[in-house]
């Protein structure tokens, strides 16, 4: 199932992570009903993504505190170089996800703490 990809300005992509989530209970819902399936058929069920979108999740209400920032958003970058430089990490690619964390925390505000702590 596809989902809205979203570009609020060049170089961001983001995921809506409710979407993602609502496409995957209908996926299965469709195949479960196609197949003639009901929950005591299906014994495991494993689940995967691009591994480098960065979603934080409130772990009190299990819902996102923004959209998914994609692995090919190119918003850190600068984080990543400046990193770098710094001999900080070992990644400069846009796609290292403690440079997205950090970007959220420095620039999405403070209720993003709530979530980490």
């Amino acid at each position: 199932m596809e989902h809205t990809q979203y570009f609020p300005k060049p170089g961001h992509i983001e995921h809506d992570p409710e979407e993602i989530w609502t496409c995957v209970k209908t996926c299965i819902a469709t195949v479960m009903e196609k197949e003639g399936l009901e929950k005591h058929n299906i014994a495991c069920l494993g689940i995967t993504n691009q591994r480098e979108t960065t979603v934080i999740w409130n772990k009190h209400t299990g819902k996102p505190y923004h959209n998914a920032i994609v692995w090919n958003d190119t918003r850190t970058t600068h984080l990543c170089e400046e990193a770098a430089l710094n001999k900080v990490c070992i990644s400069t690619s846009e796609g290292f996800k403690v440079c997205d964390i950090v970007m959220l925390l420095m620039f999405q505000g403070s209720v993003f703490l709530i979530a980490v702590i």
